[in-house]
């Protein structure tokens, strides 16, 4: 399963949290996704077709009774947003799992967005980067962007910042989510400024392996950077060990604060979290 993107469970995952996800929308009194501007109009604008999950309140009966057909009426306070899903495929993401931990909340997210109407679209972060996915709308492009993120290779060397300021941007506000272990050479405060200039409303995904976040590692160690290839000797101690957890804990706070100072979220999810919990506590729940 390391090595596989989705199969049929995850796909029966999915459709549990489409759901989720509508019904928790509809009880906010809309469908789709509502804007965020205050006072916005709530005039008729246009119909789509009824999904399961959606608020029957919504229901235009006369609609049916002329077509036959359920639909649902959008207004105009419903906006369609872009939404761009930014994954670090750097080299060190390649760890226990990381990356697949972020395709497949990448994934995840993606079709929640595509399932509310919304532009989704997916940059590949790290080394010479790579050839982007999208703009693309509707369900209908759900496979392709699986297939899409299951042959994303490895980008080398991360350098985030660099990566994410170089990027052409559609104007206007927007949602982001950034995927990443923020083990990036040029750290992330500059980008996460470009993110805030470009008026994207932006989640850091921040995912760590379990033994980053707990090594219960003993005895004399040699480690290498999986990017740049640095060799370190080291004795693991119980005292080093409780070093390097404040060093991680303070790390995190300092993400974490850059974020807020931005209005951004910042969720740390562990690369072995289960899938449905990551996105109903971590992304979903906060929302």
């Amino acid at each position: 399963m390391a090595d596989v993107l989705f199969d049929s469970e995850f796909l029966a995952q999915l459709e549990q949290l489409r759901l989720q996800f509508r019904a928790r929308a509809a009880g906010q009194g809309g469908g789709g996704r509502r804007s965020r501007q205050q006072g916005v109009s709530a005039e008729f604008s246009d119909f789509r077709e009824y999904e399961a999950g959606d608020d029957l309140r919504r229901i235009d009966w006369n609609a049916y009774a002329r077509f036959d057909r359920l639909v649902m009426k959008l207004f105009l306070e419903e906006r369609q947003m872009q939404v761009m899903l930014l994954i670090d495929q750097s080299e060190s993401m390649q760890m226990s799992g990381k990356a697949v931990m972020a395709k497949r909340l990448a994934l995840t997210m993606g079709y929640l967005a595509l399932a509310s109407y919304d532009q989704v679209s997916i940059v590949p972060l790290g080394g010479e980067g790579g050839e982007a996915f999208g703009p693309v709308t509707g369900k209908s492009a759900f496979i392709r962007m699986a297939n899409y993120l299951e042959a994303l290779p490895p980008q080398g060397e991360s350098r985030l910042c660099q990566s994410v300021t170089g990027l052409q941007m559609p104007g206007g506000p927007g949602i982001c989510y950034l995927f990443t272990d923020a083990f990036s050479q040029d750290g992330l405060e500059d980008a996460l400024a470009y993110l805030r200039y470009r008026k994207k409303e932006t989640t850091l995904v921040h995912i760590l392996a379990p033994e980053e976040l707990e090594p219960s590692y003993e005895g004399s160690l040699r480690l290498i950077d999986s990017e740049t290839e640095e060799q370190r000797e080291m004795e693991m101690s119980a005292a080093l060990a409780k070093s390097y957890g404040e060093a991680l804990q303070s790390f995190c706070a300092g993400l974490r604060e850059n974020c807020h100072r931005y209005g951004f979220r910042y969720e740390l999810v562990p690369s072995a979290m289960d899938l449905r919990q990551a996105v109903l506590e971590q992304l979903i729940e906060r929302v």
